[in-house]
């Protein structure tokens, strides 16, 4: 398995990543091309982000993006917005492999931490995945979000 940054000629197989996800409804209700679309207008050259890729034979089979940021006094922090490997792959070690490239890339950065948000009723929560792999959940944080979308 090759871990690498990923190319905007990656965009049409993320997609079919998302694509694949029973447990990610939403990424089902757009049609492939328009996640594709989305996709391929993200992989753009920046210094606060990086987005990976897992290659299995010449296949890309997982993906993950890491947001880098300085909050106010403090040190450079890592935050994971997404990891997925596509449905017919997981179990092979894709996921372990992109989350310690991104350790490693944090490291390098100078980070103090790399945190990342799990939902409780997805099998990587379920299963302990991040856990297993040394992230700790902070019990007495919570996350609150504002929509600025109707009906989200």
């Amino acid at each position: 398995m090759t871990i690498r940054p990923a190319q905007p000629t990656d965009a049409q197989a993320i997609a079919e990543i998302l694509h694949s996800l029973e447990e990610y409804p939403r990424y089902k209700n757009g049609t492939l091309p328009i996640l594709e679309q989305k996709i391929a207008a993200s992989l753009t050259t920046a210094s606060d982000r990086t987005m990976l890729v897992a290659e299995l034979e010449s296949r890309v089979i997982g993906f993950i993006l890491v947001h880098w940021f300085v909050p106010l006094l403090a040190t450079l922090e890592g935050f994971i917005s997404n990891l997925f490997v596509h449905a017919n792959f997981s179990s092979l070690g894709a996921g372990t492999a992109l989350l310690e490239a991104v350790k490693l890339e944090a490291k390098a950065r100078g980070c103090s931490r790399v945190a990342l948000n799990n939902w409780r009723d997805k099998k990587s929560y379920q299963t302990g995945f991040y856990e297993a792999r040394g992230f700790t959940e902070k019990p007495l944080s919570a996350r609150f979000v504002f929509s600025l979308e109707e009906g989200v």
